[in-house]
């Protein structure tokens, strides 16, 4: 148990607590603070001028349960604080915002060299302030089913899939709830003919709110020697819109669009290494194509959110480190980066206004 105080009257208390019965494992954490805050003295954007102390307090309590084979935690956490209000206008405005999350793991053995896992999480959160103008609540879920192991002594194998759901509800607008569904399904082969060489070879198939795609990565990693070494890689990855940029809607601001498709993203990395006891040199090339890349566009007088076509990130990094002593380790690193987009442009604005 540990209980602090310190200044513009703050004070707070923690704990944990563990334990062990037979194959069970058993902890429980708490966490509690208050403060009056800092006077926050200030003009709004109507030019009226106050202050206020911006106070503060926050609370949440954690548990796990845990074996060899099933873990189960859940975690309940509030904050109350105030701020300028939701439109940036006094009076202080005051928000609580309650956050609650559960997960459940299960592993099971299906033989010598197979086994299986099954993990599920989900998180509700919600929002209430004084003024009612930025009320929210949203809750998702995430369902993971994995299968690995070994099929032969070179090569080993992993199959999963998962499951997303997401609604959010906009309690100022009195809105309807949004949600959307994701699903996935992965594997990957590695491969190892001899000790210092290792190959992958990975796929994703991804089914999203308004599109699907199947996605590929791979890479070859090669051990020179024991202090020397080589990796070439390759990925392909993927953004879902957010609810948001799919069915936001302020009026005479900003609109969402339903329309929008999954950015995706190819990345190119060779890398050599070299790691010795006191010197560490990691020296890397790569090259990233981001495509229907989501931005801001304006639309009959709104803003609202487009897939914006194509652009490649490409340069290099360098990182080192240097054990000088036992207590001094000198660090450095250098990356240099260019950009174009399909139209050939380069070292474009990355920020859409």
């Amino acid at each position: 148990v540990e209980v602090y105080g310190g200044s513009f009257e703050t004070s707070g208390a923690d704990f944990y607590w563990g334990g062990e019965m037979n194959d069970w494992s058993v902890s429980v954490s708490g966490h509690g603070q208050t403060t009056e805050g800092w006077d926050f003295d200030s003009f709004d954007i109507t030019g009226q001028r106050d202050a206020h102390e911006m106070g503060e307090s926050r609370s949440g309590l954690f548990a796990r349960i845990e074996s060899d084979s099933f873990n189960f935690e859940i975690f309940d956490g509030q904050v109350e604080q105030d701020f300028l209000g939701s439109d940036q206008t006094w009076p202080f405005d005051s928000y609580d915002r309650h956050t609650t999350h559960y997960g459940m793991g299960y592993d099971l053995s299906l033989s010598e060299k197979w086994n299986t896992s099954i993990d599920l999480t989900h998180n509700d959160h919600k929002r209430d302030t004084s003024s009612g103008l930025v009320d929210v609540k949203s809750r998702n879920t995430l369902v993971e089913v994995t299968v690995e192991g070994e099929i032969s002594d070179k090569l080993d194998a992993i199959i999963g899939a998962t499951y997303t759901e997401l609604e959010s509800t906009d309690i100022a607008l009195g809105a309807s709830p949004l949600s959307g569904e994701w699903q996935t399904l992965y594997s990957q082969l590695d491969y190892s003919p001899i000790r210092a060489l290792k190959v992958t070879i990975g796929g994703q198939f991804y089914d999203s709110e308004n599109d699907s795609d199947a996605l590929i990565r791979g890479a070859f990693l090669w051990k020179i020697n024991e202090h020397c070494g080589l990796k070439v890689l390759y990925g392909e990855a993927y953004r879902s819109p957010y609810l948001s940029e799919l069915y936001i809607s302020i009026p005479d601001s900003l609109k969402g669009n339903p329309e929008l498709l999954a950015e995706e993203m190819k990345t190119y990395d060779i890398q050599f290494y070299y790691h010795a006891d006191k010197l560490r040199i990691d020296a890397t090339i790569f090259d990233s194509t981001i495509s229907d890349s989501i931005g801001f566009a304006f639309q009959d007088g709104l803003r609202t959110f487009v897939n914006k076509g194509e652009s490649e990130f490409y340069g290099y990094e360098i990182e080192s480190s240097f054990q000088l002593t036992s207590r001094l380790l000198i660090e450095s690193s250098l990356t240099h980066q260019k950009n174009k987009n399909e139209a050939g442009i380069k070292n474009l604005s990355l920020i859409h206004i």
